[in-house]
């Protein structure tokens, strides 16, 4: 079925869609339906992306319907012009990706999901606006390894979505749904996904609910589950990170008390087993995201509960913790990135002072993060929730 409706296509190749456009990305989507499409996001939207191998940061304001960017420099961050960008009143953003080719950006919320082209400069220019509707909260966005598919998770319902994504103009074809099964008793919290960087397999941290496992198909674009993963009680798993080598997987995993929160790693086998390598790597409370630099050498978690982050060495999957960590964030540091050239790692924080701190790496203690600079993404606390950043 293919649905047309304000100027923009959304294609799905195989499926029973019941579909609603303002733009090129606001719909309703049946929830019970899966997929079997091939297709590569060949739809007819109005924005053209121009790669740039710009250093951008994007931070995504939930309280505010606001999208802010920044320029990374040397130890600064500048506000891009025009930032921050307004996005659909209601859209209550949860997520946000940059497409890896550095063109566009994603931003997830209730019921759609909004496209920006990104300049030369870094400046944003809406593609697609949104309605948003109770129909599917976009709660965590992830691209492919080859930049073909946008994955997402429903924050409300046990679905994993596939689009295609058009290089050229950044319409999004929706090519199935797949319901999944939950790896425990809990309380399924769709939190992160991630496609794993040999494009093998998908990951999607459920909070209590554990974590679900899927292989990928790269043609199609559509993962199948594989395995599941049980938490244990009390714990939530809030987010995940997998290695370069796609060998090792982190889960940042919190604790209802203080001293329980942690990392959780394990080594993926070439099925999409996981095997435990080590049961708890302590953190401060409440672990919401977790990020390897970009040499895999260290690996971070931005602590909700106590507005900091922590570091870590990494070795074979097995974690040991950086001198001087946890390091100070702002209030609710929810969200990690690291910038394109690697040299910095940043964090977003709900709560704000502030919104958004960056890091550099000490020159003298390996893996310690020093501040470098922090900026103000909205009237404080404007809700940072999430980032993303050009690759």
């Amino acid at each position: 079925m293919t649905g047309f409706r304000n100027g923009c296509w959304l294609a799905g190749l195989g499926l029973a869609v019941l579909v609603t456009l303002t733009g090129c990305s606001g719909f309703f989507v049946d929830q019970t339906t899966t997929g079997t499409g091939t297709g590569t996001g060949t739809g007819t939207g109005t924005g053209t992306g121009t790669s740039t191998a710009g250093d951008y940061v994007y931070v995504v304001n939930q309280t505010q319907d606001t999208l802010s960017a920044f320029t990374v420099g040397t130890a600064t961050l500048t506000a891009i012009s025009g930032s921050p960008y307004a996005l659909t009143t209601g859209l209550q953003p949860l997520s946000v990706e940059v497409t890896r080719a550095n063109t566009f950006v994603y931003v997830g919320g209730i019921g759609a999901i909004e496209c920006f082209s990104i300049g030369l400069t870094g400046a944003l220019t809406l593609v697609s606006s949104a309605s948003a509707s109770a129909e599917a909260n976009f709660g965590a966005l992830t691209t492919s390894p080859d930049g073909q598919w946008l994955v997402a998770l429903d924050s409300l319902t046990q679905t994993m979505y596939t689009f295609g994504i058009n290089a050229t103009n950044g319409t999004l074809t929706l090519v199935g749904t797949t319901i999944y099964s939950a790896g425990g008793p809990g309380t399924v919290v769709p939190s992160a996904v991630r496609v794993s960087p040999n494009g093998a397999f998908v990951i999607a941290a459920l909070g209590t609910g554990g974590d679900a496992i899927f292989s990928f198909n790269t043609t199609t674009g559509m993962p199948a589950q594989v395995a599941m993963l049980a938490v244990p009680s009390g714990k939530s798993d809030n987010s995940v990170a997998i290695d370069a080598n796609s060998t090792f997987v982190y889960f940042a995993r919190g604790g209802t008390t203080a001293g329980t929160s942690g990392v959780s790693s394990y080594s993926l086998t070439t099925t999409g087993a996981l095997t435990q390598v080590q049961t708890l790597a302590t953190t401060g409370n409440t672990p919401f995201s977790v990020l390897l630099d970009s040499t895999g050498a260290y690996l971070y978690t931005a602590n909700r509960a106590d507005g900091t982050v922590s570091g870590f060495t990494v070795s074979n999957g097995s974690l040991t913790a950086v001198s001087g960590s946890p390091f100070a964030a702002g209030t609710l540091a929810t969200a990690l990135v690291r910038n394109n050239t690697g040299k910095y790692v940043l964090a977003a924080s709900y709560g704000g002072t502030p919104d958004l701190t960056m890091y550099s790496f000490d020159a003298t203690t390996l893996g310690k993060l020093d501040s470098a600079a922090t900026a103000v993404s909205g009237t404080d606390p404007a809700g940072s929730i999430a980032l993303a950043a050009t690759h």
